[in-house]
């Protein structure tokens, strides 16, 4: 739902709590009904269904509640107190069988392609081992090793992602 083809199904997701609470309540309880499978889900047709898991759990007394005080936007919607993952995934739910609107699942904060893997020379990586093996070695205390070496490890994760 955070990707921008999702545009249009965060809105139907807020138009749903406001205007259809009662067709929400009813997409729910049909489709925890249905547990009988057709037989066109075995031969090759053309239409495809996409699944979106329907949660098991869903506070009604709180998407009511919305309904009577709608949010402005998606981002208010999800900064309710009581909403999470399976209210947001029933939206979506509802919104599909409902509207037709399939929500994308793509993911925008997750681009691996776009992300550059830090890798430290040879020579870098000698001297963050001599490092490491001098405090292990020496006679500090067992508690102060250990800050030292989390601090190490603090300094090479920090510069690992600045660079």
């Amino acid at each position: 739902m955070t990707a921008k083809e999702s545009d249009e199904a965060r809105r139907a997701s807020i138009e749903l709590i406001v205007y259809d609470f009662k067709k929400l309540k009813h997409v729910y309880s049909a489709a925890q009904q249905r547990t009988q499978t057709n037989l066109s889900l075995w031969f090759d047709s053309p239409r495809v269904e996409s699944f979106i898991d329907l949660p098991l759990r869903i506070n009604w007394k709180l998407i009511k509640s919305i309904g009577s005080n709608p949010p402005s936007n998606y981002e208010g919607l999800l900064a309710i107190r009581g909403i999470g993952p399976e209210t947001v995934r029933f939206l979506a739910f509802g919104c599909r069988w409902l509207y037709g609107i399939l929500p994308s699942m793509k993911d925008p904060a997750v681009i691996l392609g776009e992300c550059s893997a830090y890798i430290p020379s040879k020579e870098e990586e000698n001297m963050v081992f001599d490092i490491i093996s001098a405090i292990e070695l020496s006679n500090l205390q067992s508690e102060l090793k250990n800050r030292v070496l989390h601090k190490v490890n603090m300094w090479l994760v920090q510069n690992e992602f600045n660079a």
